[in-house]
C-alpha cells in the first residue's frame, strides 16, 4: 500500500502485496523434480492431516468431530488442487464448502448440549 499526493487515503498495489505474501521467508521446497511455495505445501499438510483425522473419529462414534474434519479436509484439498493448477473455479469450490462446514458445524453446535 502506499500513499497518494500525501493524503490520508492509501491505494491498494497488487504486486507490493503478492511480493510480501510471497517472500515469506521460505524458499519453495523441491518436491519430486518441481519447486512448490511453502504456502502450497501448508495448504497440502492441512488438507490431508484433517482428511486422515476424519475415520479417526468416526471410527470412535465421534460423527460430529469425523464429519468437521472431512469437511474441512475436502475444501482445504480444493483449495490446494485450485492453486497448484491455477483454477479460480476450484478455490471457489473449496472455500464454499469450507464456509458451508462452518455454518453447519456452528449449526449443529448450538441445538446440542453441552
Amino acid at each position: 500500500m502506499s500513499r497518494d499526493d500525501g493524503g490520508d487515503d492509501y491505494r491498494f498495489d497488487p504486486a507490493a502485496f503478492e511480493d510480501a505474501a510471497e517472500s515469506g521467508g521460505l524458499d519453495p521446497v523441491p518436491v519430486a523434480g518441481l519447486r512448490l511455495p511453502a504456502a502450497f505445501l501448508s495448504v497440502l499438510f492441512v488438507g490431508a492431516g484433517l482428511l486422515l483425522g476424519c475415520p479417526v473419529y468416526l471410527r470412535r462414534g465421534r460423527w460430529r468431530l469425523g464429519a468437521a474434519h472431512g469437511i474441512g479436509g475436502v475444501g482445504w484439498t480444493f483449495v490446494a488442487v485450485g492453486t497448484v493448477l491455477g483454477s479460480g473455479p476450484l478455490l471457489l469450490v473449496g472455500l464454499a464448502v469450507l464456509v458451508g462446514g462452518c455454518v453447519g458445524l456452528l449449526a449443529t453446535m448450538s441445538r446440542s448440549s453441552y
